[in-house]
């Protein structure tokens, strides 16, 4: 009989090419569930419906209930604080969740922990205060968002001040260059198996719709080879990274799953 994988949530880009991957594959049979019903009721013959939002006191109990019903092993989330939850309540959760471990989710869900986790690194952006910016223009972006949502270029303080009424929000030094998505793959022993680097031409909601393999150069690779280092990180991951003023690529962020547009790699 074939181990059932539960993809949450399965309306995503990245569910939708995890489906056209895995749907014929000889040893896991692939379902899916979202809390909305979304494009994922089309793309998966498979698919469980009337599942709560993780901040509903019930989800864990729907959950084990459908994974009992459904005789689901394994669970692949698809977004960042579906890692997160996974991974903080494991002992709870009657599957195995396919992403890294709670601390690892937890560096990564949070630009301030990765920063700080990596602050010994030349590849880490500048992060000011608000006191201490003085020269324009600066990024600011949320701690806890991803790809370009709640993303700012600022100009000047008016707009400092506008964009930064929130606590969450951290200010980065501008880069304006190339930005690039690099998809990785490491193993249990923490060996980086898989590295792919791919440029951002166009994006559309912060998924790569026109995106292209580049080179792995030493550059790249030792950034992803210090992330590892540093990081437990267990399977699939990726990390963003942009070109600064001279032309260094800085990190961006960090990512538990698999990106938009890994089908590429």
């Amino acid at each position: 009989m074939k181990k059932r994988v539960l993809v949450l949530s399965c309306g995503s880009l990245t569910a939708t090419d995890m489906s056209v991957s895995l749907k014929d594959n000889d040893e896991y049979e692939l379902w899916g569930t979202s809390i909305y019903k979304d494009h994922g009721i089309y793309t998966y013959k498979n698919y469980i419906p009337d599942i709560p939002k993780i901040s509903e006191s019930n989800f864990i109990q729907v959950l084990n209930q459908k994974i009992k019903k459904y005789n689901i092993s394994y669970l692949v989330p698809t977004h960042e604080d579906m890692c997160l939850f996974l991974q903080e309540n494991k002992e709870k959760i009657n599957a195995i969740t396919l992403s890294s471990n709670y601390e690892t989710s937890l560096i990564c869900r949070y630009k301030t922990k990765t920063y700080e986790k990596m602050k010994n690194y030349n590849f880490i952006p500048k992060v000011y205060r608000k006191e201490e910016v003085e020269k324009y223009p600066v990024f600011v972006k949320k701690d806890t968002d991803q790809g370009a949502r709640n993303c700012y270029k600022v100009n000047n303080k008016q707009e400092l001040d506008l964009y930064t009424k929130n606590s969450d929000m951290i200010i980065c030094e501008f880069l304006p260059g190339d930005e690039v998505t690099v998809d990785c793959f490491t193993n249990k022993d923490r060996k980086l198996i898989f590295c792919n680097p791919r440029a951002t031409d166009r994006m559309l909601a912060g998924i790569d719709v026109h995106s292209r393999r580049i080179k792995l150069d030493e550059e790249i690779k030792y950034i992803a080879e210090s992330l590892n280092k540093e990081i437990v990180f267990r399977g699939c991951w990726f990390f963003q990274i942009k070109k600064d003023e001279n032309g260094k690529f800085k990190l961006l962020e960090i990512s538990t799953r698999l990106a938009g547009t890994f089908s590429l790699s």
